[in-house]
């Protein structure tokens, strides 16, 4: 129970809420809108270079 109260307790700091964490996936992945727009997030603080690939 310790390991996951930390685990609760690092998300909510980092996040504000355990509802928005387990929300993120509105936000970030790949999205297609009601106009069939098609966005793509991804988070990655760390990262130094991303790609998107595909046949567009």
């Amino acid at each position: 129970y310790a390991i996951f109260k930390d685990y609760i307790e690092k998300i909510e700091s980092g996040d504000g809420s355990l509802n928005k964490f387990s929300r993120a996936y509105e936000l970030f992945g790949i999205i297609i809108d009601k106009d069939n727009g098609v966005t793509a997030r991804e988070w990655a603080p760390a990262a130094k270079q991303l790609y998107l690939t595909g046949d567009f």
